[in-house]
């Protein structure tokens, strides 16, 4: 029976000179563990005798944090105890209850199995032989069936996965890989740290969620809008004025706004579209009539864009042109500074390693593909590993059900942090980026803050999403939310395949997410899914159109070159984004899928001729160039 405590409790035997939030946290620790205000003050007396603490001595969040670890010990080897005591298998003695197996079915042998059974090896091999020997001694022995919970474990499905090793997906195959070259003696450590440096406005800040006011949230989408119509007046120079859709118009007007769907929970139709304006407009919503001529498109709710059409009984409004949104402009560097980067000088690729959650399989908590990827690690030494969440998914079958008699922190720390931070000590920089279905993080809304950084241990927090400096890449936990998945469904109208379709619904998606300039456009978020703090919507723009997008999805893995210009060109320019999609480490009981990046480094000859071409024009706009990381890049996903 769980334990009442209160503030109040905690008060009275401890006194009023602990702190608010050490006292919330007692109350937190007895009601988890079922300990009374009492009990808890006698283990600190324990504690403060074993630690050598005066009687002057006050706890403290450090002391709490000690003392909640040996009380979750202890509780821990109680519930183990009192389950062995449930299932405790027969002594032989008591078989003979076992005997009559003709009149009492099968099934009534044995204990009723439940989702919280544990079976033990040594246990069941007993078990299997009393009932054999029980089985044996009857004219006609019947079937006796095994427990549910005692089936053996499906984790052998992971070990004898086949194809491990494979190349599923091999990008620009005419560069060498990391996979196959001698890797580096040593590798500059530093480098890696220096590029990985967060872009400005994209590093999330612990903060308190759920305190925002409905009309602040409101005015925060009035302001994003009105920032989107001042992007199209700027990429259009025909808009000069725009109008409101819901007002009659015979001759052809400029509307912009957000795509909605009419009703919540309506399939996204052509029929159930309709556009919400910003307030100037009085935030009206009016009912889209799309023309059949409009070519294939992509449309999805809280996508922001200008149409081009008319509205002649101020009814609906009917579309005739939609136009989006130019992409932001890749970033470009300077050829003198790109000289003076290391990999340059020393004419030396750069490899990355990324992976995507969940990091262990369906049917136990083995984390078994983690083994693998630390031998992958020592094996071929990449520059930078990137781990994308979730590393302890709230959807796994046992934790989901409770079945787990370690905190999600242990267990993070246990079979994730420690073995991936001694295999790359010394050898590569570890990154780790977080999901909102991590069960150890305490921020479940998008975007995240890092995970908390463990003292002494060489590891790089970033935040969800990311965007870093350097040859710009952007990251975002692809399981923490569904933007890359439900942006593809959104496509209308639907044609059928090679009738003018130029790029698949995956790089569809994806250049969504890039024209909208945010990591997570979607508005409203579907269901089942993390909830999006638009009061921090700033941590979601994209601040420029990325040389790598990192991208994971439930999707099957792969790898595209996405063009920075309009959607009918095509990938064969210097300025285009190169988009990655890993897969995931495990999927379902069996293994997955990792992405290997070998980033080549610039032609050191074609960059001095840079410079001395501007220095000879006198243009300095001249030396600066694109860093085309989509021709420098190998990519393969590989089988875990």
């Amino acid at each position: 029976m769980s334990a009442s405590i209160t503030e109040h409790d905690v008060r009275t035997v401890f006194g009023d000179e602990l702190a608010e939030d050490v006292v919330a946290e007692c109350v937190h620790i007895g009601s988890m563990y079922h300990v009374s205000a009492e009990d808890l003050f006698t283990k600190w007396e324990v504690y403060a005798v074993n630690r050598n603490l005066s009687s002057d001595d006050v706890m403290t969040h450090d002391h709490l944090e000690d003392l909640r670890r040996s009380i979750q010990a202890e509780f821990t080897k109680k519930t183990i105890a009192a389950r062995n005591d449930q299932h405790r298998v027969p002594e032989p003695s008591d078989v003979g209850a076992l005997r009559p197996l003709r009149a009492t079915p099968a099934s009534a042998t044995m204990p009723t199995p439940t989702a919280r059974n544990v079976y033990d090896k040594d246990s069941l091999m007993k078990l299997s032989t009393q009932m054999s020997q029980s089985m044996a001694s009857q004219a006609a022995p019947s079937q006796v069936s095994r427990p549910a919970s005692a089936t053996p474990s499906q984790g052998a499905k992971y070990a004898d996965r086949p194809n491990r090793g494979k190349v599923e997906v091999s990008f620009n195959t005419h560069l060498p890989s990391c996979l196959t070259a001698p890797p580096p003696e040593s590798l500059d450590l530093d480098g890696s740290s220096s590029a990985l440096a967060l872009i400005p406005n994209q590093n999330v800040e612990p903060f308190k969620y759920m305190y925002d006011k409905i009309l602040e949230l409101g005015e925060q989408m009035d302001d994003y809008l009105d920032v989107f119509e001042e992007l199209f007046r700027t990429a259009y120079p025909e808009i000069d004025e725009l109008s409101n859709p819901s007002y009659p118009s015979q001759s052809h007007v400029y509307v912009v706004g957000r795509i909605v769907v009419a009703e919540e929970g309506r399939k996204l139709t052509p029929n159930a579209l309709v556009i919400e304006c910003s307030r100037k407009f009085n935030g009206v919503r009016t009912p889209l009539f799309l023309d059949s001529a409009l070519p294939s498109d992509s449309l999805f709710p809280g996508q922001v864009v200008a149409l081009h059409g008319t509205n002649p009984a101020g009814m609906a409004f009917h579309v005739h042109r939609i136009l989006h949104l130019p992409l932001l402009d890749p970033p470009t560097t300077r050829a003198r500074d790109l000289l003076q980067l290391a990999p340059v000088r020393s004419n030396t690729p750069q490899s990355m390693l990324v992976a995507a959650g969940p990091y262990t399989t369906t049917d136990n908590l083995l984390y078994e593909p983690i083994a693998d990827l630390a031998a992958l690690i020592r094996t071929h030494r990449p520059h930078v590993v990137l781990l994308l969440g979730p590393f302890v998914d709230d959807r796994h079958p046992l934790l989901a059900r409770g079945d787990i008699d370690v905190f999600p922190d242990d267990l993070f720390h246990d079979r994730v942090l420690d073995p991936l931070v001694v295999a790359a000590e010394g050898i590569s920089k570890l990154v780790m980026v977080p999901s909102v279905h991590d069960l150890h993080h305490e921020y479940v809304t998008f975007p995240q803050p890092p995970l908390p950084a463990p003292n002494g241990v060489s590891v790089r927090m970033l935040p969800n999403p990311g965007s870093s400096r350097g040859t710009s890449w952007s990251s975002r936990s692809g399981r923490a939310t569904r933007c890359f998945d439900g942006a593809r469904r959104g496509n209308w109208p639907r044609r059928p395949p090679g009738e003018g379709e130029t790029m698949n619904r995956v790089a569809r998606a994806a250049r969504n997410v890039l024209e909208q300039r945010s990591f997570y456009p979607l508005n409203p978020p579907p269901e089942n899914t993390a909830p999006v703090d638009l009061a921090r919507a700033a941590q979601l723009e994209l601040q420029v159109t990325p040389d790598l997008l990192i991208l994971p999805s439930l999707l099957r893995h792969c790898v595209k070159a996405l063009p920075t210009t309009d959607s009918t060109a095509t990938a064969d320019t210097d300025a285009a984004t190169l988009l990655v999609n890993p897969g995931q480490v495990a999927r379902g009981a069996s293994g997955g899928t990792v992405a290997w990046i070998t980033v080549h480094p610039y032609a050191s000859a074609f960059l001095r001729e840079l410079v001395a071409q501007a220095e000879t024009d006198g243009d300095e706009a001249a030396e600066y160039t694109y860093h085309g990381v989509h021709r420098r890049a190998r990519v393969e996903i590989v089988r875990i």
